[in-house]
């Protein structure tokens, strides 16, 4: 993700993204990596605000063990994973949720996409992102 998209949710989010047990960030050092694209800043977003919304609604205060913490979020196999602690019920389901909605929301421009592979890549892309990335649909025997 961009310097700027990751600059927004951490700074939208610090204790999510950052914590206290995680160093201080500086332009030249961020506190926390986003190993995805930019297409899924705003599902990304969505995602931190529902955490943070289950958590107050669940009377946790920021600096208690109890408010959601980022360990990583990424890409993988296509789709997205974010990893948090503590991995409460509503919390696991949030992010299975947005998990099920990146594998329909290209990771590079955000908009309707399908999962597509190239060699043994997958990747979530909306048609004129997979032409340009040399994505195709998958096809199945």
């Amino acid at each position: 993700m961009n310097a700027e998209n990751t600059k927004a949710l951490v700074e939208s989010f610090p204790v999510l993204y950052c914590g206290a047990d995680r160093p201080r960030a500086t332009d030249a050092a961020p506190r926390f990596f986003f190993e995805c694209r930019d297409g899924w800043f705003n599902l990304i977003f969505r995602l931190s605000e529902k955490l943070e919304r289950g958590a107050r609604r669940a009377g946790a205060a920021p600096e208690s063990t109890d408010w959601p913490r980022a360990l990583q979020v990424k890409e993988k196999y296509g789709t997205l994973r974010f990893y948090a602690m503590p991995a409460t019920d509503e919390f696991s389901r949030l992010i299975d949720e947005a998990e099920k909605q990146s594998a329909r929301t290209c990771e590079l421009c955000g908009g309707p996409a399908k999962l597509r592979e190239k060699g043994r890549w997958y990747k979530t892309f909306c048609d004129p992102c997979a032409r340009e990335s040399g994505y195709s649909e998958i096809r199945r025997p």
